[in-house]
């Protein structure tokens, strides 16, 4: 290979490590936020079971049957029917397999890169970057369950540039 296509081949790589290191921190940090979401709305919903049982058999509940029924009926209602609409445990455990995906990728591509750098075997490099790119193509086609919110993928793009400037 000449000096152009072994420049070529260098920035491409550096490139897909780049697009893997952020599809990993996106996967990641959208992962965290709806682990929170849903420990959250499972926490409260919970507390509020708990409410209405304590409440409605010693406070009040004498007095007013009715609404502390009401009240545990509408919890029933959300944690039966509302919270498995927004599917979380199936999403949840589907984005960290896709940021597993995402790092296995990062590794295979920096280890590619490490080798074709040290051995200066860049038609090697170029061999292996065919196959990891039919990986990763696969990788980005799996991961239409995860939602796009372009913000996090914002923040996660300054993210990348930083750790890779210093």
């Amino acid at each position: 290979m000449n000096t152009t296509e072994v420049a070529a081949l260098n920035h491409d790589l550096q490139e897909r490590i780049f697009d893997a290191d952020l599809n990993e921190r996106y996967n990641d940090t959208i992962g965290r936020i709806l682990g929170r979401l849903d420990l959250g709305v499972r926490l409260a919903l919970a507390a509020s079971a708990i409410i209405v049982a304590v409440c409605g058999n010693s406070l009040v509940g004498p007095q007013h049957p009715k609404i502390w029924a009401n009240i545990a009926l509408a919890i029933s209602l959300i944690s039966t029917t509302v919270m498995p609409l927004f599917k979380l445990n199936k999403l949840i455990p589907a984005i960290e397999s896709e940021r597993l995906r995402w790092i296995q990728l990062k590794n295979d591509f920096k280890n590619v890169w490490n080798d074709a750098k040290s051995d200066h075997d860049w038609d090697a490099a170029l061999k292996e970057l065919k196959k990891l790119r039919k990986k990763e193509t696969a990788t980005e086609k799996s991961g239409g369950i995860v939602p796009q919110w372009a913000w996090l993928i914002e923040k996660c793009r300054q993210e990348v540039v930083k750790a890779y400037t210093k």
